[in-house]
C-alpha cells in the first residue's frame, strides 16, 4: 500500500495520522480522507471515532481539539465537507476545545478562494453566523481579520450581528481597520 497523500494526511489530527492503522490507504486519493478511512475501517468505527472527537476534554483524541471537519474547513475541502455533514451527520456548530467552530476556520489563509464557498454550504447547514469562540471572535470577526469581504457581506447577509464585541472589546470593523483591510472596513 501506498502513502496518503499530504492533503489526506492533514485533514486527520496528527495524533490519528502517526498511527500505523491509518496512515496507508489505498491511492489515488484526493484529498477525502474519510474515503481512505473508510477503505481501513467499516463506517461504524468512523462514526464512533468522530462521536469520540467532541468527548475529548483535556486534548487526548485530537490535536489542538480539531476533529475531521474542523480540519476539513480549515482547508477549505468542500467535498470533505459535504461528506462529513451529509453522510455522517456531524453537527456543523461542533465547538473545537478552544470554542473554534467550522464556520470560523473556513476563514483562514489555508482555505484559500474555496472559503466562501465552504461558507455558504455551512451556513446553508444551519451554522450559527453569531456563534463564539472562547475570546469572544465571532465568524464575522475572523472575516474581518482576515479581509475576506465576500465572506463579510455572505455572513451580514445571513444575519451576523456587525455589533458583536469580542473579549477585547473589538466590533469586526475594528480588526478590518487594524489589519489595514481597508476594502473590507468600508
Amino acid at each position: 500500500m501506498e502513502r496518503t497523500s499530504l492533503p489526506c494526511r492533514a485533514l486527520l489530527p496528527k495524533r490519528r495520522a502517526r498511527d500505523p492503522r491509518l496512515s496507508h490507504a489505498a491511492a489515488p486519493c484526493r484529498c477525502n480522507a474519510l474515503s481512505a478511512l473508510l477503505r481501513l475501517h467499516p463506517p461504524p468505527a468512523i462514526v464512533q471515532w468522530l462521536g469520540s472527537c467532541s468527548e475529548a476534554k483535556d486534548g487526548s483524541k485530537m490535536r489542538a481539539g480539531f476533529s475531521v471537519i474542523h480540519s476539513a474547513a480549515l482547508n477549505g475541502r468542500l467535498d470533505c465537507l459535504k461528506t462529513i455533514v451529509e453522510k455522517y451527520e456531524v453537527d456543523v456548530n461542533l465547538p473545537s476545545l478552544k470554542g473554534w467552530r467550522p464556520i470560523h476556520l473556513v476563514m483562514n489563509k489555508e482555505s484559500g478562494p474555496r472559503a466562501l464557498e465552504c461558507l455558504q454550504y455551512l451556513i446553508g447547514k444551519g451554522a450559527d453566523v453569531n456563534v463564539q469562540n472562547q475570546t469572544g471572535a465571532s465568524p464575522l470577526h475572523k472575516a474581518a481579520s482576515e479581509g475576506r469581504l465576500p465572506c463579510i457581506i455572505a455572513l451580514v447577509e445571513a444575519g451576523a450581528d456587525i455589533f458583536a464585541k469580542d473579549a477585547e472589546g473589538h466590533v469586526p470593523v475594528d480588526l478590518c481597520k487594524l489589519w489595514a483591510h481597508r476594502s473590507c472596513a468600508r
